[in-house]
C-alpha cells in the first residue's frame, strides 16, 4: 500500500523530546535586560513629544473647519438676501435683541432650531428659554479649544463689528461695498477666551477690543490665532500687531 501524502513524516531517533533538565536554559542577563529597556525609553522619548503635538493640531483643524462652514453660511446668506447679516437686530428702541449667528442658522442645517427662535423678543427673554435650554450646544459654534463649556452654548466666535469693516453693527452690508483684497479682511475671530459669549448673544468685538488684543495673555492654539476673512478663507496668525493680521 502507498504512503498517504498527507501523513506526518516518521519521526527519526534523533527528535525525540529531551528531559527538561537536558534542555537549554538560556537566559537573558542583566545587560541584555538594560540594552532592552534603554531601548524601549527611546522609542517612547520619540514619540511622546510627537503625541502631545497632534492633538492641538487636530483642535486647529477641527476650529478652521468650523470657521469655513461659517464663512459658507454668511456667503449663502448673502446670496439670498444680497448682504451680508447685520452684527446684531434691534427692537423698535435700539435694543438688540438677536445675535448674526441665529441669523445665519438656516445656512448651517439649522432650518427647525430657527423657526422655533421668537426674533420679536430677545434672545434671553422667556419667550426664547425653551430655545436656548433645548438647543444650547451647536457643534460649529465650539472651539475645540475652547475653555467655555460646550453643554452651555458659550462661542468663541465673535464677528469684527465696525462700520467700515467686518459686520455692520445694524444693517447688512453689501460684499461689494466692500473695498480692497476680500481674503484681507477679517470677518470673524476666533477670540481668546475670556470674551466668549452664548451664540444666541448679540455681542461680538469691536475694532477696539480687537486692537487691545494680547497674544500674550490670550493664547488660543497655543499662541495660533484662527480668523475667517470676507472670501471664506481661513487664515492663521501668530502675531496680532495693534490689531493687524500678520
Amino acid at each position: 500500500m502507498s504512503e498517504n501524502p498527507f501523513s506526518p513524516p516518521a519521526a527519526s531517533p534523533d527528535d525525540s523530546p529531551q528531559p527538561v533538565s537536558q534542555r537549554s536554559k538560556r537566559r537573558m542577563t542583566w545587560v541584555e535586560l538594560l540594552v532592552v529597556a534603554a531601548i524601549v525609553l527611546i522609542l517612547i522619548g520619540l514619540f511622546t513629544p510627537a503625541s502631545r503635538s497632534v492633538r492641538p493640531a487636530a483642535r486647529r483643524m477641527a476650529c478652521s473647519n468650523n470657521l469655513k462652514q461659517i464663512g459658507l453660511a454668511l456667503h449663502n446668506y448673502e446670496s439670498r438676501y444680497n448682504c451680508f447679516p447685520p452684527a446684531y437686530t434691534m427692537d423698535a428702541e435700539g435694543q438688540p435683541l438677536h445675535s448674526w449667528r441665529s441669523l445665519i442658522l438656516p445656512f448651517l442645517e439649522q432650518t427647525e432650531l430657527y423657526e422655533k427662535i421668537d426674533f420679536a423678543k430677545a434672545w434671553d427673554s422667556p419667550e426664547n428659554e425653551a430655545v436656548r435650554v433645548a438647543a444650547a450646544s451647536i457643534p460649529v459654534f465650539s472651539c475645540p479649544s475652547s475653555t467655555g463649556n460646550y453643554l452651555d452654548g458659550m462661542t468663541s466666535y465673535l464677528a469684527l463689528v465696525d462700520d467700515v469693516q467686518g459686520l455692520h453693527p445694524t444693517q447688512g452690508r453689501k460684499l461689494t461695498d466692500l473695498e480692497g483684497d476680500l481674503s484681507q479682511i477679517l470677518i470673524v475671530l476666533d477670540a481668546p477666551s475670556r470674551m466668549e459669549v452664548h451664540w444666541m448673544c448679540p455681542q461680538d468685538m469691536t475694532l477696539a477690543e480687537f486692537t487691545e488684543i494680547d497674544i500674550k495673555k490670550d493664547k488660543p492654539h497655543h499662541n495660533v490665532y484662527l480668523g475667517l476673512f470676507v472670501d471664506g478663507s481661513v487664515h492663521s496668525s501668530d502675531t496680532l500687531s495693534q490689531g493687524k493680521w500678520e
